[in-house]
């Protein structure tokens, strides 16, 4: 119920602040287990990513966060919950398995951090893994925008990479594959129309 609520004000927010636009939502499973993965380059990102998709999005986010009590009360509340992003985090892997076997939606940014500009170098493996052994589908987005004032933010929702597809490579190729088509989607620009 909260995060209804808060989704319904940041919408309202975004609009006035950000000229908010969402393309492709339609193209967004409303059931069922799903990994949504897109850019990452501001703190607002995984705020904009929940604003812009119907479904509650439990959000992998760096334990640092968690530090702070309160902060990391309320964020949980929302469904994030801590990854060390220095490490290969087992616990983390394993709450990613546990959300998308309950057929829930799992938030993720196969980027690791914030980055400004496409770099193959900082795509993580891990959302490879976390398709394969958890045999969910993705879809990808991709923010643009730099978040100023009265400057369009806008969400493009991309197509919906099927996981039946990776089935035919052995895991370990798998992974791999998954791992990098996931981070071309996500930078894939729309065919120029006529």
């Amino acid at each position: 119920m909260l995060y209804k609520i808060l989704r319904a004000i940041g919408i309202f927010l975004y609009k006035i602040f950000f000229r908010f636009e969402v393309v492709g939502k339609e193209k967004i499973p409303k059931k069922g287990k799903l990994i949504i993965c897109a850019n990452h380059k501001s703190n607002f990102d995984p705020v904009t990513l929940a604003l812009a998709t119907p479904r509650q999005i439990n959000f992998m986010a760096k334990k640092e966060l968690f530090e702070n009590k309160i902060l990391g009360k309320f964020i949980r509340s929302l469904g994030a919950f801590p990854i060390d992003r220095q490490s290969t985090d087992i616990k983390a892997l394993k709450k990613s398995i546990t959300i998308l076997n309950e057929e829930k939606c799992l938030g993720i940014f196969p980027e690791g951090t914030r980055v400004k500009t496409k770099d193959r170098a900082n795509l993580k493996k891990g959302i490879g893994y976390i398709g394969i052994k958890g045999n969910s589908n993705i879809i990808t987005a991709e923010v643009i925008g730099n978040y100023k004032i009265f400057r369009k933010v806008k969400v493009e929702i991309k197509d919906l990479i099927q996981i039946e597809n990776y089935k035919k490579y052995p895991k370990k190729e798998a992974i791999d594959v998954l791992a990098n088509d996931i981070f071309e989607s996500i930078y894939r620009k729309k065919e120029l129309e006529g």
